[in-house]
């Protein structure tokens, strides 16, 4: 099995730390090291080094070989500008094809935290054997709490029991609902988040591909002479193949499309960093009122997530809210409207201030 990791994203609802040369995945939110190290290292468990491939902005090519230098080069894809996920994938998972036909490929997230390394590593190799009989396999997670900000999964039949491990059908994808559907999803045992972490045989993967997206495959089409080119001359054709196409996410183009897709459901400790709220809960320890890090002094403050540097940060009565300092930005916000930080990096871009992006 071949492991494809996106690391592509500019995480913008992680500004100030994420920015446009320097996105959330290179930093180390979680652990000591970046979420795209504990990405590699967490999967190098199960496949070598020289079977895990990237696709990545182009921007960030250096500090990714820098980051993983185990990594051989020509298994880094530069993508021209954001490809969005659907061409993301298809362009590594082509790669892949063209010099293994019989490739089974597990497609990994690069800004993914999982606390259970074991049960994913386990998910994974049952995962890669229902490859091979089913259409594609997503891993779900069983929900710890009704989130708006996840998708979800809804189980059908059973397909097949492996030991303690089961294998469903999926009848349907439920993309990010609103609070009350979250609270009955939730509570009921059909449903689960959807992880976006699926193993494929690259064949079938990319037979879908042709099905739902038949522009964007005769690109990939025409991308495939190109790969042996250097770097700079491959980024330069795929940018003119690929300029005119649609960016869709690979959940519209395809999960929600094909029919036959199997889920793993499994225990995975899992959280996909999307904003600050979500980093703050999964730092979260037991006891504390606030996660901090940096230099910081507070009174009467509760539930906050503190990030400094090399200054002091003091508060005063405050409640719920995220602040993060940087070099040259400080970002106050509240917990409970983190996803908006998205926006404010549109307006930053609209009124003149890109130079923080």
């Amino acid at each position: 099995m071949y492991g494809l990791i996106m690391a592509g994203g500019s995480g913008t609802r992680l500004w100030p730390k994420s920015r446009t040369n320097s996105p959330k995945q290179l930093h180390a939110l979680v652990s000591e090291k970046s979420m795209f190290v504990d990405t590699v290292n967490r999967i190098r468990r199960l496949i070598p080094s020289k079977d895990i491939w990237v696709v990545t902005n182009g921007n960030y090519i250096h500090k990714i070989k820098e980051q993983a230098p185990g990594i051989p080069s020509d298994n880094i894809i530069a993508e021209p500008f954001a490809l969005g996920t659907a061409l993301g994938i298809g362009l590594g998972i082509m790669r892949i094809y063209q010099l293994d036909k019989d490739a089974t490929v597990a497609v990994l997230w690069s800004d993914n935290h999982i606390k259970k390394t074991q049960n994913f590593l386990k998910s994974l190799k049952l995962a890669e054997k229902v490859a091979q009989e089913s259409v594609g396999v997503i891993i779900g997670v069983k929900p710890t709490f009704p989130s708006i900000a996840y998708g979800y999964i809804q189980m059908l039949d059973e397909i097949e029991k492996y030991g303690k491990m089961k294998v469903f059908k999926i009848n349907k994808f439920i993309e990010k609902p609103d609070a009350a559907t979250a609270e009955e999803l939730t509570a009921s045992w059909e449903y689960l988040w959807n992880s976006g972490i699926s193993v494929w045989k690259a064949k079938k993967f990319l037979s879908l591909f042709k099905k739902y997206l038949p522009k964007h495959f005769k690109a990939l089409n025409e991308v495939k002479k190109y790969f042996q080119k250097s770097k700079e001359e491959f980024s330069h054709l795929i940018a003119k193949i690929f300029k005119n196409l649609e960016t869709i996410p690979i959940d519209y183009a395809i999960y929600e499309k094909a029919k036959g897709l199997a889920t793993v459901p499994a225990d995975l400790g899992w959280s996909d960093i999307g904003n600050w709220s979500v980093l703050k809960t999964v730092l979260e320890t037991k006891g504390k009122e606030n996660f901090v890090k940096g230099k910081y002094l507070g009174i009467e403050t509760t539930n906050c997530l503190v990030l400094g540097g090399e200054r002091l940060i003091a508060t005063i009565g405050l409640k719920d809210l995220v602040i993060v300092d940087t070099d040259d930005a400080i970002l106050i916000a509240s917990k409970n409207q983190a996803e908006k930080v998205k926006d404010l990096t549109q307006k930053l871009q609209k009124e003149g201030f890109s130079d923080y992006l």
